[in-house]
């Protein structure tokens, strides 16, 4: 069983964005939608190459130490013994 674990975070209120404007052949430039606010939302997911998602959790704020290791505890842990 190989397991692989990842986060990945983001600001809600940066997916609302409705369109973006660049010359043909140039990346789109454009500001964020407001000041980073600290409601940065972030899912962590425990993947199994051979059954996909085991585990996942998503809450509002930043990983730390203490919450990676209750996703363990709580969410990879059960999956892992069940």
């Amino acid at each position: 069983m190989m397991i692989d674990i990842d986060e990945a975070s983001f600001y809600p209120h940066d997916a609302q964005r409705k369109c973006g404007y660049a010359p043909s052949g140039c990346k789109a430039i454009c500001k964020g939608n407001g000041p980073r606010d600290g409601r940065r939302v972030t899912i962590i997911m425990a993947v199994d190459i051979n059954v996909g998602c085991i585990a996942e959790w998503s809450f509002v704020g930043n990983v730390g130490k203490c919450r990676f290791l209750l996703f363990l505890q709580l969410f990879l842990f059960p999956q892992i013994r069940g």
